[in-house]
């Protein structure tokens, strides 16, 4: 719609974002009020939970650690670039999940660091812009935060060599315009 050079346009992106090209200018605008945050949902383990008005589902496998399993995951992963399915251990998240969005001084030990860091702070060092911030979905136990999509898992549900149950988390967007972080 905008390549157009002789007319003027405007495209509406998905969270109430728009973009306007008047002429030789474009202008991003911010959506009136903040996207609405989506409920907690309970995950089901195994299972699949959705968020419609996102077009996002979550689907979880319980699976037994084997030889072999974890080396052939992250091959594929690192093969098709798989930045939106992770293995974690579930003994340390626990048996009960929520799928929600982030919430106010909530803090995040992102995989590999050896202490939490505020969850606002982690998603602004990943250069994601204020207005998707909100409608990041968020795998969390009841204790503490489990997995941001599409970025990083938290350190406490890490895999480990004492690992014998992994949750095989996948999520996927209907349209993957509308995922709120980089390919």
């Amino acid at each position: 719609e905008m390549v157009d050079l002789d007319r003027e346009a405007t495209v509406a992106l998905p969270l109430g974002i728009l973009v306007e090209r008047r002429g030789d200018r474009i202008r991003v605008r911010k959506p009136e009020a903040p996207p609405e945050p989506f409920l907690s949902l309970p995950v089901p383990l195994p299972g699949t939970v959705a968020i419609p008005d996102l077009g996002f589902t979550l689907q979880v496998e319980m699976l037994e650690n084997s030889p072999g399993l974890l080396e052939k995951f992250f091959e594929d992963k690192r093969a098709r670039r798989l930045d939106l399915e992770v293995m974690i251990d579930a003994h340390a998240a626990g048996r009960q999940l929520f799928l929600r969005c982030p919430r106010e001084g909530e803090k995040f030990q992102p995989l590999g660091l050896d202490r939490a860091h505020r969850l606002r702070k982690y998603l602004a060092q990943r250069k994601v812009p204020r207005v998707l911030r909100a409608s990041i979905p968020i795998v969390a136990a009841p204790e503490h935060l489990v997995w941001v999509v599409g970025y990083d898992i938290d350190e406490r549900v890490r895999i480990s060599g004492h690992t014998r149950l992994l949750y095989w988390m996948k999520a996927h967007w209907a349209d993957p315009r509308w995922r709120p972080f980089p390919e």
